[in-house]
């Protein structure tokens, strides 16, 4: 599946009612669960409103495609490792950590990064 592919998932299944999923942390502490939304063709993720623990952001972070992309293209590159995806990723966007997630989520849902 190519980022434009999986960005589409991404943004049927956000649909106009949202879902949370949680961050995929690496080592020893708990995920945490954040909203993803959908406006026109961008994503929106906030906090958590029905799981805990949840993320705490002060507003809702946009996330483009652009970036997207950018993060999707370390994860396939660093396929396996994702540790050395997600510290060559975070250069770029702040929103690293939700971009995996949803990235990898989505994995297990569509077989994205085979």
């Amino acid at each position: 599946m190519t980022s434009a592919e999986l960005w589409r998932a991404l943004l049927v299944r956000a649909g106009t009612s949202g879902y949370e999923i949680h961050t995929r942390p690496r080592i020893s502490i708990k995920p945490r669960w954040f909203w993803v939304s959908v406006v026109g063709d961008t994503l929106f993720i906030d906090n958590a409103q029905q799981h805990v623990p949840s993320v705490r952001l002060s507003r809702a972070r946009r996330i483009s495609f652009k970036d997207f992309d950018y993060v999707y293209g370390c994860y396939v590159r660093h396929k396996g490792n994702a540790a050395k995806a997600k510290r060559e990723a975070v250069k770029k966007s702040r929103n690293t950590i939700y971009i995996v997630a949803m990235i990898e989520e989505a994995n297990s849902h569509y077989r994205a990064v085979t």
